[in-house]
């Protein structure tokens, strides 16, 4: 076993690879406490400008994917983070700093570079019942569907 310490945004970044959830695996389970610390932790780390270890993520590569061993909660949680971080910022509701949105979408949540028949290429494939959840957050956003909030603000 390989032991590497890596920052989450470059471990998330390497997008050379899909991120695959066995199904062995439980479906995701994190309540809004654990979220909610979470969260908080995040925020600690922007505010006082510190490092914060995120945790373990064990991984198995083969030739397509890195299957999830252990870390699927923080790793899916993160990929949910960032994901409304997308929505939020797509649908103009603050206004972009460091990262645009394309940034955002084509470094964290697809691959760009993906084969040609995967139309999603989404970076994290669950293969539980999360999965058309997971998908539609990713694809849709967290009302399900495209631009609802600017229709809104109209």
């Amino acid at each position: 076993m390989e032991v590497q310490k890596r920052d989450i945004k470059d471990y998330i970044c390497r997008n050379d690879k899909y991120f695959k959830i066995p199904v062995f695996q439980r479906a995701y389970s994190w309540t809004e406490r654990p979220i909610q610390q979470f969260l908080l932790d995040i925020e600690n780390a922007v505010n006082t400008q510190k490092t914060h270890y995120f945790g373990g993520i064990v991984v198995v590569d083969d030739a397509k994917f890195k299957v999830v061993i252990d870390g699927q909660q923080r790793l899916t949680t993160t990929l949910l983070y960032i994901t409304s971080i997308y929505w939020v910022l797509k649908n103009g509701l603050v206004k972009e700093k460091e990262y645009t949105i394309e940034k955002i979408k084509n470094q964290f949540l697809y691959d760009q570079y993906g084969e040609e028949n995967d139309k999603r290429k989404i970076m994290l494939r669950t293969v539980t019942t999360d999965k058309d959840v997971f998908n539609k957050i990713i694809e849709l956003g967290p009302t399900g569907h495209i631009e609802s909030h600017k229709a809104n603000k109209q």
